[in-house]
């Protein structure tokens, strides 16, 4: 027998064998891919009943083929010598993703008899390894495993898939910011601790845990920040950031060490940027939580909050008198009023800018960063962020600055006043 198909893409060809079993599914069935014995095995559970012998014969040979196709798939998998972690568990991906095809010469396939797995018909094929070929030549030089991951991680939406592509994949900004959204927001899962609080007083567990005595919030926050999720230090940094918004007062400084260690343990541009403003922040003005009103904590725990766990406002008579106040260069002002908006009316991307502008203009960067970088977590799209954040950056001597800078500058949503900023930055 005779299987042709199309290979697209090798990632590090380099041949070592394992005989781990690989799982796979689709709307017909769940299958498992092993070699035991000097054979390739394919277990086939049907996902749902079936009930007469011409449907059944019909299903069986469709399994058949999917059968055949799945232990080429595990030949080509299995020879791939790569350092991703979990490897094993991109299977799934892996053959959604390439649709894999080769030449394969397959004698002796065997078929089993239909039996019972837990409930449901399962059926077994088997073919010896001797009988069953792949022609080298037909191998491309390399797969694209970064797509592979993403797919993955579309569909799973779990942290330890997160985790694998941040190990392999070099994320934008962009897409990083988009990737912890995912998190931030619960539409993928971490815990169930975790969970529990990100379903507490959506948009008001900052302004809870500063002003309120929630009993069952800070009950949470306590037996989930003694948990691990076993992911790796981005997972533990989300984390951390939804339960330091909701921890009280007492606990928020452990966390927020919780959350500076797992930070700095994060390789990639943006999570730099991040450790960077908190290694910079300034205390000048903050004299401890007890005294503390959103404002200030945005200021003194630099992008260390869970933008879902805070009130995000609509734009109110505040920062239109800041806008006008900064327009006539009034910036102390215009901060004052800033603050009102803030703590009186919620947080926007608009206002989060222009209080990084005003600090900025005061020449006081370090202080601007805090509400510069948690804007980009509502908007990114903000007019004017990206040069705001881009020219305190380079005041503080971030070493990382013109990468950063040539990103945005590059991104088709930076505004022009930002784009001119940071020309002249990329000039000097």
């Amino acid at each position: 027998m005779t299987f042709r198909l199309r290979l697209i893409g090798l990632f590090c060809l380099i041949p070592i064998w394992s005989f781990a079993q690989l799982y796979y599914s689709n709307h017909d069935a769940s299958f498992q891919v092993s070699q035991q014995a000097g054979q390739y095995r394919v277990k086939c559970m049907l996902n749902q009943d079936v009930t007469g012998s011409r449907h059944l014969k019909r299903i069986q040979n469709r399994l058949r083929l999917r059968a055949v196709d799945l232990m080429g798939n595990y030949i080509v998998f299995n020879s791939l010598n790569c350092t991703i972690p979990d490897k094993d568990q991109l299977f799934q991906a892996f053959v959604d993703y390439n649709n894999l095809g080769f030449r394969a010469q397959v004698e002796n396939l065997s078929t089993g008899q239909w039996d019972f797995c837990d409930g449901m018909r399962c059926i077994t094929f088997a073919c010896n390894t001797s009988h069953f070929i792949i022609n080298d030549h037909h191998y491309p030089d390399e797969f694209d495993f970064s797509a592979i991951m993403m797919l993955d991680f579309r569909k799973n939406k779990s942290m330890r898939a997160a985790c694998r592509i941040l190990s392999a994949v070099p994320l934008t900004p962009y897409e990083y910011l988009g990737l912890e959204m995912l998190f931030l927001s619960g539409q993928a899962p971490l815990d169930s601790s975790t969970a529990k609080l990100q379903k507490l007083i959506p948009g008001g567990r900052l302004e809870n845990s500063l002003f309120g005595a929630d009993s069952l919030m800070h009950s949470i926050v306590v037996s989930g920040s003694e948990s691990i999720n076993g992911g790796c230090p981005f997972g533990e940094m989300v984390k951390a950031k939804i339960m330091f918004t909701g921890a009280g007062i007492y606990a928020k400084d452990s966390v927020y060490r919780v959350y500076l260690d797992n930070l700095a343990a994060c390789d990639n541009l943006w999570n730099r940027v991040m450790f960077f403003a908190a290694m910079h922040r300034d205390l000048t003005d903050f004299f401890g939580l007890e005294e503390a009103t959103v404002f200030d904590v945005i200021g003194a725990y630099p992008v260390a909050l869970d933008v879902f766990g805070l009130r995000i406002g609509t734009g109110g008579n505040h920062y239109k008198q800041a806008l006008e106040a900064f327009a006539r260069g009034e910036m102390k002002i215009s901060l004052d009023l800033l603050k009102d908006e803030v703590n009186f009316s919620g947080i926007t991307p608009e206002a989060l800018n222009l209080i990084g502008a005003c600090y900025r203009i005061l020449d006081r960067p370090e202080k601007a960063l805090p509400y510069l970088l948690l804007a980009f977590y509502i908007d990114s799209e903000t007019a004017y962020l990206t040069g705001n954040t881009c020219l305190c950056l380079d005041a503080l001597g971030f070493n990382e600055i013109h990468e950063l800078a040539a990103f945005f500058y590059n991104d088709n949503k930076t505004d022009n006043w930002s784009k001119e900023q940071i020309s002249n930055l990329q000039n000097q």
